[in-house]
């Protein structure tokens, strides 16, 4: 950068002597206020409001990418006479473009990392999904309610039994232990066998208990699954519950299945298939998110009577094997692995944009489900959750979950084929917690940044404040009109055919904003080369969900594409969608997005605007005449004609900079009460669930410890617990190159993040309800230090056949983990050696405010049958 500036220097010298030799005048000295951009999208919004005030460049020019563009020296020269500096930045830009704006811009002018300010202004902020096959059901199983009624205590066991499977292919669910053993809860490889009384199929809990599975399908369609359950108690009679039948839609439209059957969709989220002690039966217990439904508390339902299960030592299970097949026979099923295909959902089904639950339309005879439908009233309460009844729900199992099966897992298919994986453990989809950077293409984000604009050039030129303002007014009635064009407009695209595949994962913002649903792309972001698995995905995609085009940017048009190579093969369109830049064919923000809207439209089956054309026009009369931007007392219409100002625009209720108060949501707070209590007497955990946790208490973070290993949780000081972690908990450290990082280690302890009695389950949430309304998008955690007699380690498994994630060495420096609010996840803990561990945990969040919260606290663990926990308590941390 020494050498750019020194360029700079020798340029600007040439330049004067060029300005005393001729009539040239110092840009330093003209009295023009001079703004200069990275992008054309943030020229043309800076144009809009400055008007005739500023003179407004851009680093790169109209149709290059801004991820890759070098600026060229005269864009530098631009930089070093501006006075002021708009960048979209969180990461955007090529970082070399960023480097120009600091080392060249003069001390006196302001640089604004736009997209970061517009956060403040109501803009929606989306973090950057970095694994979208992340994005789907967390799908477990579950005992609900303590089941006293029957006999129940802690020592009894539920059986839960699958009995059939109808499909187009084969369907199995699986455990991954710690050092990625896979144990089957059940597979229909091998038939099912009522004479051994589904030996192989069958997942044994204690009553109350939960853990998560993996769940896989080795093809497209739908799948009928039909589970049994069975309370063991431990004196009298085994209780025998009615079977229930769940229906998966794998890598096919699953809100077109859910319209054809008055079904609700299971989208992303955590959900379980329950046997409720309460309610009697099988249920399909659900949060929030995944439901997409504010479904009250099956607590909180109208009273119905409780269906008492049949008590019986000796139910016959084959009768429901038979009547689940003939269920199946009447839907158009057919048994997995042996003749026929499912039904498959019609590719004019209805699709859900958020891949959560809607309210189906009644189709082909099937009535739409209300709440007392779905809802199972009188259901066991489980915090943050919602009993559903599986016969009014479809399980959402999307293309983007296919993985490729590795040896060592023949129950779920042939090694090197491919299934659809929904995973037993989820990290996170936006593991660091960064921003998705595309913002403008939501035209309430837009309108947030051109109130940010506004604010900016007021504060660098005082003296023009109301024309600012005025011109600013003006523009956000424009984009009024745009937004309300574009949703209109994108609105005529029938519900199945709103799946948006393109090159890389840019239009987040656009589906969130406009209903539309991402279904794939080539790779996630430019700079990323697409694999062979990747390619096989967005094949499949495109096939599973009958896409009807698939789209490229225009300056790629030219170039060989892998998104151009797929969609050739399988016959279908390439149109073209702008991304982050402008061109002569959309030489402005609103002319591009009506050109967006415009191209879905006509190649997804809707509607285009009219008069297209006219909503290029430019505008003379101002130092920015051609490049779209009003002159005074004039607006363009939605349509380009010019028209008088509209009064009152600015405090419009439909305005799309207007910034919402998020609601609270009922169902996710119950999972954490508000209210819960907290001790300071120092405690030591044997056993049972136990999460660390940021706490928002009087406006101060703090984190705290949530154990929930007796009859109600309590929060407590990590400083004065002690987590003890038993010779119980020692395992062999299975050979092979997936687990060399445990170096030399033989044996370890290890606290799962699979439940097992006896053992202390400890995870990490993030749901706290003050943590959930007042912090954006996530915290990071970061595990700062480790203090004992040997190694320890972090890992993750998923349960997706990949090796397992290491998520903390304490050999390493300090490593982040990026959690999203209201998150609970479990991982497994490892200790190298017995002793005492000080593990130093710190948690770093940004508020809605914009203000910087963060905390740190010191887990401690007493490693081994032999360890004290009374010196575990008085052991200090490094630096005290």
């Amino acid at each position: 950068m020494g050498l750019v500036k020194s360029v700079i220097q020798a340029a600007l010298v040439l330049t004067l002597v060029a300005g005393c030799a001729g009539v040239g005048v110092d840009p330093a000295r003209d009295g023009q206020l001079r703004v200069v951009t990275t992008t054309g999208i943030l020229a043309d919004l800076v144009r809009n409001v400055a008007g005739g005030r500023a003179t407004v460049s851009q680093l790169v020019p109209d149709g290059a990418d801004p991820h890759s563009y070098e600026p060229s020296l005269r864009a530098i020269r631009d930089v070093a006479y501006a006075d002021l500096a708009f960048s979209n930045y969180l990461l955007l830009e090529q970082h070399s473009i960023i480097r120009a704006l600091d080392a060249n811009l003069p001390a006196s002018a302001q640089s604004v990392s736009i997209a970061e300010e517009a956060a403040k202004q109501g803009a929606t902020i989306l973090p950057l999904v970095e694994d979208r096959a992340l994005d789907t059901l967390w799908l477990g199983m579950r005992v609900s309610g303590d089941g006293k009624r029957y006999g129940a205590n802690r020592a009894s066991e539920v059986d839960l039994q699958v009995v059939s499977v109808q499909g187009p292919g084969q369907a199995s669910s699986y455990l991954t232990t710690t050092f990625g053993t896979p144990e089957l809860g059940f597979s229909s490889h091998d038939g099912f066998d009522a004479a051994s009384d589904y030996k192989h199929d069958t997942v044994s809990l204690p009553a109350d208990a939960h853990q998560h599975m993996s769940w896989a399908f080795t093809k497209p369609g739908v799948y009928r699954v039909q589970f049994k359950a069975r309370l063991r108690p431990v004196k009298g009679k085994n209780v025998e519950f009615k079977t229930a039948t769940f229906t998966f839609a794998v890598g096919v439209d699953a809100a077109a299945v859910a319209k054809r059957e008055g079904r609700v969709v299971l989208g992303p989220g955590h959900g379980d298939v329950s046997v409720d002690l309460e309610a009697g039966r099988i249920t399909l217990v659900a949060d929030k998110q995944a439901s997409g439904q504010a479904w009250p508390s099956a607590a909180k339902t109208a009273s119905a009577s409780t269906p008492s299960p049949a008590a019986s030592a000796n139910t016959n299970p084959g009768a429901s094997s038979a009547s689940a097949s003939a269920s199946a026979a009447s839907s158009g099923a057919s048994p997995a692995g042996r003749t026929g295909s499912a039904s498959a959902p019609s590719p004019g089904g209805s699709a859900s944009p958020t891949g959560s639950a809607l309210s189906p339309t009644p189709s082909d005879g099937a009535s739409a489900p209300s709440q007392s439908d779905v809802v199972v009233a009188g259901a066991a309460h489980v915090p943050g959750h919602v009993a559903l009844d599986p016969q009014r729900v479809v399980v959402d199992v999307p293309t983007r979950t296919l993985a490729q099966v590795p040896q060592g897992y023949g129950f779920v298919g042939r090694a090197g084929t491919q299934a659809y994986i929904l995973p037993q453990a989820v990290l996170g989809k936006h593991v660091h917690g960064e921003i998705d950077p595309h913002l403008w293409h939501d035209v309430h984000n837009a309108a947030a940044y051109v109130k940010v604009i506004c604010a900016k050039l007021k504060q660098v030129d005082p003296a023009g404040a109301s024309v600012y303002e005025a011109n600013a007014a003006r523009y956000l009635n424009q984009l009024a009109q745009l937004d309300t064009q574009v949703k209109s407009t994108l609105d005529t695209i029938s519900e199945a055919n709103r799946q948006l595949v393109t090159t890389n994962d840019a239009y987040a913002y656009l589906a969130n904003a406009y209903g539309l649903k991402v279904a794939g792309f080539v790779a996630p972001n430019p700079a990323s080369e697409p694999s062979l698995a990747d390619r096989r995905k967005l094949a499949a995609t495109i096939k599973d969900l009958h896409i009807k085009a698939v789209f490229l940017e225009p300056n790629l048009a030219r170039t060989r594409s892998t998104l151009k190579v797929v969609a050739s093969e399988a016959g279908v369109k390439v149109c073209p969608l702008y991304g982050d830049t402008l061109d002569n064919q959309a030489p402005t923000y609103q002319a591009m997005m009506r050109f967006n809207a415009n191209s879905l439209a006509r190649c997804l089956g809707g509607r285009p605007i009219a008069n297209q054309a006219a909503s290029s026009a430019k505008t003379p009369g101002s130092a920015n005449a051609g490049k779209g931007v009003p002159t005074s007392g004039a607006t363009p219409s939605a349509a380009g004609a010019t028209t008088a100002p509209t009064s009152g625009a600015t405090g419009a209720a439909t305005s799309p900079g207007a910034s919402a108060t998020p609601s609270a949501d009922p169902a996710l707070e119950q999972n954490v009460a508000a209210n819960e209590p907290t001790s300071q007497t120092p405690a030591v955990i044997e056993a049972g669930h136990v999460d660390l946790g940021p706490r928002l208490i009087g406006g101060k973070l703090t984190v705290s410890l949530r154990d929930d290993s007796a009859a109600s949780p309590v929060w407590r000081d990590p400083n004065k617990t002690v987590l003890r972690v038993r010779d119980g908990a020692l395992i062999q450290v299975p050979q092979g190159e997936d687990y060399k990082f445990l170096a030399d280690s033989k044996r370890v302890y290890v606290l799962p993040q699979t439940q097992k009695t006896q053992l202390v389950w400890l995870g990490w949430n993030t749901q706290d309800p003050a943590v959930t309304k007042l912090i954006q998008g996530g915290v990071n955690m970061r595990i700062e230090q480790v203090k004992g007699p040997g190694r320890s380690w972090l890992i993750l498994q998923e349960g997706t056949f990949g090796k397992p994630k290491v998520l903390a060495d304490s050999a390493a420096s300090a490593q982040d983990i990026w959690v999203d609010t209201n998150t609970h996840v479990h991982a497994n803990w490892i200790f190298s050696k017995p002793g005492i561990y000080l593990v130093k945990v710190s948690f770093k969040a940004t508020g809605v405010d914009g203000k910087t919260y963060q905390a740190t606290t010191t887990l401690r663990f007493a490693v081994g049958d032999a360890t004290s926990t009374t010196n575990a308590l008085k052991a200090q941390p490094s630096g005290k």
